[in-house]
């Protein structure tokens, strides 16, 4: 067995948060159901419950993650979501604690290089696409890493440049071209292959295959097998009027697509981060797949 303690693991978790204090207002009456939304006391005692499960199995997952990482003697680093400072390029392996949220945003810091391992901390609670280790399996699972035996599976990433420059981080899931304000329309021209034409709708998803199963579902995409080496885009509420009869809605393809900016309030979105890049009037936009790019460990 070989587990070498010179090896530096990252652990990306999301910072500890303190639970909720009590109101200093009284509660308000007990009611068996609201008469306007027919929601129930014993409805919304549920969703806190659900909170407050989810921060206990985070904690107590973290806690198992650090403990069988000390049992080895591995250097560790923990890293908070959100922290600028981390040293990402001395990595061996990385390793994420919380849900899909968290592992995306360790995954734009990751090479191609470096493993990522992802723990869902809330099995009860969070769907966990991308965290497919178990709390309770991760000591065996860190066992058949360090040792060469756990399989792994290889990602593709999605890079978008705006005018000819790569945004600072390639996306795992999607890219939204959308306005910045989520109530207004966006304006843009759309080229897949050698086609082109005008849109006007709330927006573009243009995903990866493992992406597929994210928004992109929700909006109406395809499921599609994560090896497929395509991109697949879906247009959110397209307007349709004596002006605009759009056609390009929706698709998978294998060849990059093209979006132009004709508006000054348009944004691109990297893996549903609140902060968009400005895509100003006239703005292109190229999406290409970068193949193989993210390698995880995936239990069989």
């Amino acid at each position: 067995m070989l587990l070498l303690k010179s090896k530096l693991v990252l652990v990306v978790t999301k910072p500890r948060a303190a639970a909720p204090t009590a109101p200093a207002a009284e509660p308000a009456p007990k009611r068996e159901a609201d008469a306007a939304t027919g929601v129930t006391d014993a409805q919304v005692a549920a969703v806190a419950s659900r909170a407050a499960l989810a921060r206990s199995e985070h904690a107590a997952s973290v806690d198992r993650v650090r403990h069988a990482l000390d049992e080895h003697g591995l250097q560790t680093h923990f890293v908070a979501t959100g922290e600028t400072q981390a040293p990402w390029g001395e990595a061996d392996l990385v390793v994420t604690v919380g849900g899909d949220g968290t592992f995306l945003w360790a995954a734009r810091h990751c090479n191609r290089v470096v493993p990522v391992l992802g723990v869902n901390s809330s099995p009860s609670t969070s769907e966990g696409f991308y965290c497919t280790v178990a709390p309770a399996a991760f000591p065996t699972q860190l066992v058949e890493a360090l040792e060469g035996r756990a399989p792994t599976r290889r990602l593709h990433r999605l890079r978008a440049n705006i005018d000819g420059r790569a945004l600072p981080y390639m996306a795992l899931n999607d890219v939204l071209l959308a306005n910045t304000s989520p109530v207004a329309a966006s304006r843009y021209a759309i080229a897949v292959g050698d086609r082109g034409e005008i849109q006007l709708s709330s927006g573009v998803w243009v995903c990866t295959s493992t992406g597929a199963s994210g928004a992109v579902r929700s909006a109406g995409g395809v499921a599609m097998s994560h090896d497929d080496p395509r991109l697949q885009y879906v247009v959110r509420e397209p307007f349709r009027g004596k002006h605009h009869a759009p056609e390009l809605l929706q698709g998978v393809v294998a060849g990059p697509i093209t979006l132009i900016s004709r508006s000054d309030h348009n944004a691109v979105y990297l893996d549903g981060q609140k902060h968009g890049y400005p895509a100003t009037r006239g703005a292109t936009i190229e999406l290409a797949v970068v193949k193989d790019d993210l390698q995880t460990y995936q239990p069989v």
